[in-house]
């Protein structure tokens, strides 16, 4: 599910509109330089360690990374509910304002109600961070803040305690209308401003925002220094629990995991390479693609699907691989156009979803998707008009098809009813690269952020509410999430350029005993309930989660 970092690196950095490259990922504007493949040799020395019996995976498309994953237990424990104020209370994560670290030793927490407020980005130099906007009340916000100069304001100044914290007050009026309030508190490093802008209406905006600020705590940040104790591990093993032994590509790069209901296992990559997992063991197969493979799909043990560069299309029949598109190079699609496909969902032998995008002769992005209905591979166009590729697709019923990618706007997920697309941007997010669904038909979408400068970039996750994504806030780690996937156990787990762990608004790290493994491009679950993560470079993880 997950095309090559080179790739995703050019699609994000372009539609920043930015000519430098630095190691991150995004939408784009510009066509890829298509990768064509390597003369590497294929090691074949494959390891006889195995996983456990696995079961149909739920399709978590997820794309190119730069560097290492995060982790979320309990999907709605991210919504605190305050049994004494009666609200269901978001989680506002960030940096004390005055910290010059990327990873500070302490963490500003604060809760909010989303029925209030939605959480956005701000920009605290040097960093990203996160602000609230309040729903109703038009130009009313809350965000981080440094020190400023009051020459031109009447001020007053005073301070008094905000739930369990004191803070120092700093009221700015012009000819007697309140322009806005700072809000300070600690020192050194963990000295925190955060800045409330009135809006339109004065006395409410700072009732609502005080409620927040009442929540403030200065918390540990568990990503702070040595982090080797950490009791959650992706675990490198083989089968007899040897420590460092899980690679099953040696020498080719790898982009997608699938397990079947009987217990077998896929693994797919550049150079259209192959792995299957049968009998405990994993194994090349015979594959008729020489180019990259980004996505994988099973409905059963004898259908499944693998799309890649150049929007080929194979299938496999329980027996075989063959061919139903052929690779197209760059320039070759209709009209001179590259094309390419890096998802692909099967939710049975008649359904299955393949999505890409295709680059004009003019440079344009345009949304691409293929529709298999179990005797013809049709074209499914008619969208919305944007400048956007697609790079993950989660199937939710007859004629309900989630999309989702990036565009020059930022982050895009479209949704087809049977006859038509429509659109909804996820604010916050630069390109979306994941999807899942959980059991409760709660439907989650991940993928990453780039400063406006290009200087931070950093994860981005969302809950779908009916009608658009609710934004949730992340530790403050570099990089972007790409796969994500949901167990029946109702945990989240999300891979990507980090790790982590989340349960009941709090976060651990995820630590593994390989180093420089790069980034994860895939998580699947097997039958037994086993959570496995896919390293670009090759390894086969398994989580261990402390009790």
């Amino acid at each position: 599910m997950h095309r090559i970092f080179l790739f995703s690196l050019c699609f994000v950095l372009l539609l920043a509109g930015c000519s430098t490259t630095p190691a991150t990922t995004s939408t784009t504007t510009a066509p890829p330089t298509e990768i064509l493949p390597s003369a590497t040799p294929r090691n074949r020395m494959l390891p006889t360690w195995t996983p456990a019996p696995t079961l149909t995976p739920k399709p978590t498309p997820t794309p190119q990374p730069t560097s290492t994953p995060i982790i979320i237990i309990e999907p709605d424990s991210f919504l605190y509910n305050n049994q004494n104020v009666g609200i269901s209370a978001g989680l506002l994560l960030d940096r004390p304002t005055s910290s010059t670290l990327a990873k500070p030793a302490n963490l500003v927490s604060m809760l909010y109600d989303p029925l209030i407020w939605s959480l956005n980005t701000a920009y605290a130099d040097p960093y990203m961070g996160y602000s609230v906007t309040h729903n109703t009340n038009y130009g009313c916000k809350l965000e981080p803040s440094v020190e400023s100069s009051t020459e031109g304001y009447q001020v007053e100044k005073y301070n008094r305690p905000l739930g369990a914290t004191t803070f120092d007050i700093t009221r700015l009026s012009q000819a007697g209308v309140l322009v806005f309030t700072d809000y300070c508190t600690g020192e050194s490093q963990d000295a925190t401003c955060y800045r409330m802008t009135p809006g339109t209406d004065h006395e409410a905006c700072t009732t609502d925002s005080e409620a927040v600020l009442a929540t403030y705590q200065l918390i540990t940040n568990p990503f702070f220094g040595n982090q080797a104790t950490s009791a959650n591990k992706w675990l490198c093993q083989d089968q007899t629990g040897t420590e460092g032994l899980c690679l099953v590509s040696y020498s080719i790069p790898v982009n997608a995991l699938a397990f079947t209901e009987n217990g077998d296992g896929w693994i797919a990559g550049d150079d259209g390479i192959l792995f299957h997992l049968a009998n405990q063991v994993w194994s090349e197969v015979t594959s008729p693609s020489t180019h990259p493979i980004y996505d994988l799909s099973f409905s059963s043990p004898t259908d499944g699907w693998a799309v890649g560069a150049g929007a080929q299309v194979l299938h496999w029949d329980g027996i075989t691989w063959t061919e139903v598109l052929p690779f197209h190079g760059p320039g070759e699609g209709p009209g001179g156009s590259t094309q390419v496909l890096y998802a692909v969902d099967a939710s049975s032998a008649k359904d299955a979803w393949m999505v890409g995008y295709i680059t004009g002769i003019d440079g344009k992005i345009s949304p691409y998707a293929l529709h298999w209905d179990g005797t013809d591979l049709v074209e499914v166009s008619a969208f919305p008009e944007c400048n956007c590729g697609l790079n993950a697709v989660l199937i939710l019923g007859k004629d309900n098809v989630l999309v989702a990618g990036g565009s020059d706007l930022g982050g895009v997920t479209l949704q087809w009813d049977g006859s038509r697309w429509s659109s909804t941007l996820a604010s916050g997010a630069d390109n979306l690269y994941a999807l899942s669904q959980f059991a409760d038909g709660t439907i989650w979408s991940a993928g990453i952020e780039v400063a406006r400068d290009q200087s931070d970039t950093r994860g981005t996750l969302f809950k779908w509410e009916g009608t658009s994504w609710q934004r949730y806030a992340l530790p403050p780690l570099t990089g972007g999430i790409y796969a994500l996937s949901i167990p029946p156990s109702g945990q989240i787990i999300l891979g990507g350029d980090f790790t982590a762990l989340g349960s009941n608004l709090a976060w651990e790290p995820i630590t593994t005993s390989i180093a420089g493994y790069g980034w994860i491009v895939d998580i699947e679950i097997d039958s037994q309930g086993t959570v496995w993560a896919l390293t670009h470079s090759g390894n086969l993880f398994r989580l261990e989660i402390s009790p």
